[in-house]
């Protein structure tokens, strides 16, 4: 159900809380969540953070 939700808009309010942060406030978010998310943290080296 939250999956259908996410996908159907929901992730439009992540877009838009992505989009009000700054280049540095995004930086550091993203550095502490990579710390705690594997699946993450793999996926941004596969991609070779492209």
């Amino acid at each position: 159900m939250a999956l259908a939700e996410y996908n159907a808009g929901g992730s439009d309010s992540v877009i838009s809380t992505i989009d009000k942060m700054t280049d540095a406030e995004l930086k550091t978010w993203l550095k502490d969540v990579v710390r705690k998310d594997l699946e993450l943290g793999l996926r941004i080296i596969t991609n070779g953070g492209k």
